[in-house]
């Protein structure tokens, strides 16, 4: 959860490629099966440092199950 509040944090000051990275990143290493101990089957889930590594080497990957979205700043009139 807290990745996720970066994220919507990044795409709040228009950080939309950093946002987008980080996003994918996360949800390619959920899918590979990579999880943290909080949310993992008894027993099978890695420790945050592990679960942060597998996220940074996911780095510029994108999930199969979810689509990046483009975003762009919104103009208010």
């Amino acid at each position: 959860a807290v990745l996720f509040s970066g994220v919507m944090m990044l795409r709040h000051i228009k950080e939309f490629e950093a946002a987008n990275v980080i996003e994918q990143a996360v949800l390619a290493t959920l899918e590979a099966g990579i999880m943290p101990q909080d949310i993992a089957a008894p027993g099978r889930g890695v420790s945050t440092t592990d679960f942060t590594q597998a996220i940074i080497r996911n780095f510029g990957k994108s999930s199969n199950a979810w689509k990046a979205r483009d975003y762009k700043s919104l103009v208010i009139p």
